[in-house]
């Protein structure tokens, strides 16, 4: 076998073993829909939400702001 071969295998070996890990990754985190993220707003108040705590009121968020063409 020449040293080509041998890179080869390793790239496919090292391709495989990566692709595996996201797929596993993925499944593992299918229940959570923001995928393992560390937190943001929308997830403390879900979190919030799901404790039965209320959520805030509108006068706290920024308005939206509108596009300007």
């Amino acid at each position: 076998m020449t040293l080509q071969h041998c890179i080869v295998i390793l790239v496919v070996v090292m391709s495989v073993a990566y692709v595996t890990y996201r797929v596993w990754k993925a499944v593992r985190k299918a229940s959570d829909p923001c995928h393992g993220c560390p937190g943001c707003a929308l997830k403390d108040l879900r979190k919030g939400v799901e404790k039965g705590m209320k959520p805030p009121c509108e006068g706290t968020l920024p308005p939206f702001e509108e596009k300007k063409e």
